[in-house]
């Protein structure tokens, strides 16, 4: 919120850049950020520090060169001009844009992206946080190490779990030692 407020606040009073559609712009700029770190967050809950990677090569490598910023969606290629409205880096330029420079445009699209990256991020957090209780609910005296782990060593730890149960149970059908006389 913060980095939202100074920056929409340092280009409209410093600069003059923005046509005083300063409120507007913190709130698509906090969206924005929101988006972002939820994004970031969930990456880091399903595959631990490598999320942090993920989300780079996501949003700064690839969202970053297809945002629209320096070049319109219109001319970027085929594959790029499909994927890159649908990018929360998109949206950020495209909302902003419209803001400071198009007053009665629509923002439906921008914050609609928004929206969605924000809420799946928020989903993928609740459910990581769902399998950490189910964690320590089955081991209560693991408590320190689950919360650390990724979602991705506990569904591993929880198939391996159920493999070892399904090799101790017999087969449906089968005879058991202790049934037979």
């Amino acid at each position: 919120m913060l980095a939202a407020l100074a920056s929409a606040l340092v280009l409209n009073v410093v600069f003059g850049a923005l046509t005083n559609a300063t409120l507007a712009l913190i709130g698509v700029g906090f969206l924005g950020a929101l988006a972002f770190v939820a994004f970031i967050a969930a990456c880091q809950a399903v595959v631990g520090l490598p999320g942090t990677g993920l989300a780079a090569l996501a949003f700064v490598f690839i969202g970053n060169a297809v945002s629209g910023g320096t070049l319109a969606f219109a001319f970027l290629p085929d594959g790029f001009r499909q994927v890159a409205p649908w990018l929360p880096n998109g949206a950020i330029v495209s909302a902003a844009r419209d803001v400071a420079y198009l007053p009665d445009a629509s923002l439906q699209h921008p914050l609609l992206v928004l929206g969605i990256w924000l809420a799946g991020s928020l989903a993928v957090l609740v459910r990581m946080d769902l399998l950490h209780l189910a964690e320590r609910r089955h081991a209560p005296e693991r408590e320190a190490e689950i919360y650390p782990m990724p979602g991705t060593s506990h569904v591993r730890q929880r198939r391996a779990r159920r493999r070892a149960a399904a090799a101790v149970l017999p087969s449906p059908g089968s005879t058991s030692p202790a049934g037979a006389r």
